[in-house]
């Protein structure tokens, strides 16, 4: 009768820990396929840090972002958002407008971009991921200068409108179930000067850095 409990015993053992095993393979699998397969959603909160001539106008500024991703193909989403900067204090900079020009600051609401993102997503050590990503936009910037008599009453200030092209890097681990947190930097080249409304030597680097969190 010892024999047997002992049996028993050392097999409902050995089923425990290769259950236990299984599991979290399986948990790990499972969270994999998710994020290939699966939309998410993102928040970012950061800081926004100017480089070269951009440096004279802008110091460095808390920016939060938000993106939906869809899988496009495995291990490739592609992703849509907006990612908006809080300027604490601007330096005053001149702005042209066709036939005139005014000097003006940036306002303290929404500058930043709106644009899509194409990420590449390695997974290493079962429960991190690696993601290179590359995305284009409209980059703005919204001074303080408000138009005069303007009939559109979503564009009642003036403000810099330019192409906006980043590239960057973003190391995840999962935290919680089908949901991960992580740490990116990324690099933004917006020439301002497209348009004509800032001087060319205005500025058109910066860099983007902070936390995320995806679910």
């Amino acid at each position: 009768m010892k024999r047997v409990f002992l049996i028993v015993l050392t097999f409902l053992m050995f089923y425990n820990i290769t259950g236990q095993n299984n599991k979290a393979k399986l948990d790990t699998i499972s969270k994999y396929d998710y994020w290939n397969y699966g939309m998410t959603f993102s928040v970012q909160v950061g800081v926004w840090i100017p480089l070269g001539n951009l440096k004279k106008t802008f110091n460095l500024n808390p920016s939060i972002g938000f993106k939906i991703g869809v899988p496009i193909a495995k291990n490739l989403r592609i992703e849509g958002g907006t990612i908006i900067n809080v300027p604490l204090k601007s330096e005053v900079f001149e702005y042209f407008d066709k036939d005139k020009s005014f000097f003006t600051k940036s306002k303290n609401t929404v500058n930043g971009t709106l644009g899509v993102w194409l990420k590449h997503e390695n997974i290493f050590n079962e429960k991190y991921f690696l993601d290179k990503y590359f995305g284009i936009g409209v980059g703005f910037i919204q001074t303080d200068e408000k138009k005069i008599n303007s009939k559109n009453e979503n564009d009642q200030w003036y403000g810099v409108e330019s192409v906006n092209f980043n590239f960057g890097l973003e190391i995840r681990k999962i935290a919680f179930i089908k949901r991960s947190i992580g740490i990116f930097i990324e690099y933004n080249f917006t020439p301002y000067t497209i348009f004509k409304n800032v001087s060319n030597d205005f500025g058109n680097s910066s860099i983007s850095t902070g936390l995320s969190y995806r679910f």
